[in-house]
């Protein structure tokens, strides 16, 4: 309930910035905040209309994960710390969504961060903007099976052949009448 009120914070704060005509309050909201890797996260942008001040045929707004705790102290889309999430699409009422399969990282605490030229005009010349999640971070945790299973696998596989050697030892073992 505490996560559900401080979502709802940040997008009537959000939406009021936006009314207001600061159309720096870039921020987006996702379907969830934690999650393994491999796992398909839906954001989009707080506020109705968000990015409609956005110029058609603007660069592309090109988001990234970043280590929560190096954020603060990125300034270039070429930043090493830097993973590639993909392109907020904008729909037509200036609406941006982006839909992302979380990368091979190390379990941690990230946030995103926006690399939008547009926005720099409304955000004292800064194009890198961090996106949020603002009511904590985004935690990507460790993948619950770490790949294919190998061993189970293998186990099964050593069993089964176990298995069959042992019921065509015993099929031997009657055709033959003798007694071993």
């Amino acid at each position: 309930m505490g996560r559900t009120l401080l979502s709802l914070a940040a997008v009537f704060l959000g939406a009021a910035v936006l009314a207001g005509g600061a159309s720096g309050a870039l921020f987006l909201t996702f379907s969830t905040t934690k999650a393994a890797p491999g796992t398909v996260v839906t954001a989009r942008t707080g506020g109705r209309g968000a990015l409609a001040k956005i110029p058609k045929g603007s660069a592309p707004l090109r988001v990234f994960l970043a280590p929560a705790d190096d954020a603060a102290g990125i300034s270039s889309p070429d930043d090493g710390r830097l993973t590639a999430l993909g392109r907020l699409r904008v729909d037509p009422q200036g609406d941006g969504s982006l839909r992302f399969t979380v990368p091979d990282v190390p379990p941690g605490r990230y946030t995103t961060i926006t690399h939008c030229v547009p926005c720099a005009a409304f955000s004292g010349g800064a194009e890198m903007a961090p996106t949020g999640p603002f009511s904590g971070s985004f935690t990507v945790t460790r993948r619950s099976d770490d790949g294919f299973p190998l061993l189970p696998v293998l186990l099964g596989a050593a069993a089964a052949f176990v298995g069959v050697g042992a019921v065509g030892w015993r099929g031997r073992k009657r055709r033959s009448g003798r007694a071993f």
